[in-house]
């Protein structure tokens, strides 16, 4: 999760071709940014880890998307049905550890 804006630099992902969703939808990204997307679904939750080092996700698009995520579910009282986490260290991955703490989240707020 991040933002478009910070999303759109030259870098690895940006210059590989665009799979992103922004990509697939034609000129969404004028009225409505990833975490925006992502916040149609609150108060429902949702979970959301990143790598600090990830290439794709630069640490200061991560961190206005979690900022404006939490806000939308805070104003929809169920702050603590969104879970968000950056891993340091860690670039684009989905480690064992992760995984063990996404399926603990999944557990205690999965339907």
């Amino acid at each position: 999760m991040t933002t478009v804006k910070e999303m759109m630099v030259p870098g690895p992902f940006t210059d590989l071709g665009q799979s992103a969703f922004f990509m697939q939808h034609p000129g969404l990204n004028r009225h409505l940014d990833m975490p925006d997307v992502a916040s149609i679904a609150a108060p429902k939750p949702m979970l959301f880890f990143n790598g600090e080092d990830d290439p794709a996700f630069a640490d200061a698009g991560v961190t206005a998307a979690y900022a404006k995520m939490r806000a939308v579910w805070a104003s929809q009282r169920a702050a603590g049905h969104l879970g968000t986490k950056s891993w340091p260290g860690l670039g684009h991955v989905f480690t064992r550890e992760m995984q063990d703490e996404a399926f603990a989240w999944l557990d205690r707020h999965g339907r």
